[in-house]
């Protein structure tokens, strides 16, 4: 009778106990109910470490969880991933997912943003399948890892082209360029020396010429000023010349009868010597003009006129 009393009293203590480890379980986890929609999404790369109760985070927030991952029955090189999403998390045509890790630890979490280069639409089924789809990509890192037995094929051929540039026969000839280069850069202050000498010694000449074409400039002048002169009076000789045989033809004329008695034979040189001089005067009128119209042929001799026949 006695044994009975203590299973009573034991049993009695472990019920209460288990009442009272209930209230105190909900008094401190009182966690309310979440609407939650599913969604499907299938990645062709591994998913290390994604497992059911996994994160699922939006924009870095917590949305909700993984619920299964799978094997795609039709494709066993893809894994599918079963979610469980809040129902005001804007999941639609343009929602991107990736599967990224959190910080130092490495635990991964499925991470759902916005593609700004897709419109929006409401998210459906597809055709065979049993939940809505997200669409997926390959993070940075992802892209990365691929890319690294392409970068190592890269680099092993970047080894190999150095190597055999840097052959002993090129590293010799190499060393001799630097020791040529040293040689010229030394004589370099030299060389430096002698151009600045050139350059003084051409800027003296430079003022010579200028100071030689300044004072022929100056004794053109003064030659073409002393040439209009000459003209000028070349011009007045003529003219006079032209009034003096204009006077002697008109007397001669007028007295024509009484010259040939008084000056007999000599009247005929007379003539004559008047005629010389009115070509004289002629070519003294036509120097003058060509003179005037082209002072410079006195200096200068024309250019030669004609055509060139072959020999």
């Amino acid at each position: 009778m006695e044994r009975d009393s203590h299973y009573f009293v034991v049993g009695l203590f472990v019920i209460v106990t288990a009442i009272a480890g209930a209230l105190f379980a909900g008094l401190f986890y009182d966690q309310p109910y979440t609407a939650t929609n599913a969604y499907e999404v299938h990645f062709d790369t591994p998913v290390l470490g994604l497992e059911p109760g996994s994160e699922v985070r939006y924009m870095g927030i917590k949305k909700g969880e993984v619920t299964r991952v799978f094997l795609l029955p039709d494709d066993p090189a893809q894994v599918g991933v079963a979610i469980a999403v809040e129902t005001d998390t804007p999941v639609n045509t343009a929602t991107i997912a990736t599967l990224q890790q959190q910080g130092l630890t490495g635990v991964p979490f499925l991470n759902l943003e916005q593609d700004g280069s897709i419109t929006p639409a409401p998210l459906t089924v597809s055709k065979g399948a049993d939940l809505p789809i997200i669409s997926t990509r390959r993070t940075p890192m992802d892209a990365f890892v691929e890319s690294l037995p392409s970068l190592e094929q890269k680099l092993s051929a970047l080894v190999q082209a150095a190597t055999e540039v840097l052959n002993p026969e090129n590293r010799q000839n190499f060393a001799g360029l630097l020791a040529n280069m040293n040689k010229i850069s030394a004589s370099l202050p030299a060389l430096a020396t002698n151009l600045e000498q050139t350059n003084s010694q051409l800027q003296e000449l430079i003022q010579h010429v200028d100071t030689t074409v300044t004072r022929s400039g100056k004794a053109l002048d003064a030659d073409m000023q002393e040439l209009q002169a000459t003209l000028v009076s070349i011009r007045s000789t003529s003219q006079r010349l032209d009034k003096l045989l204009a006077d002697v033809d008109r007397v001669v004329l007028t007295n024509e009868g009484k010259v040939n008695e008084l000056l007999g034979e000599g009247g005929e040189s007379l003539k004559q010597l008047l005629n010389e001089s009115r070509k004289t005067a002629a070519v003294i009128r036509q120097l003058g003009d060509k003179l005037g119209q082209n002072p410079s042929q006195i200096i200068y001799q024309p250019a030669p006129q004609g055509t060139e026949l072959p020999r």
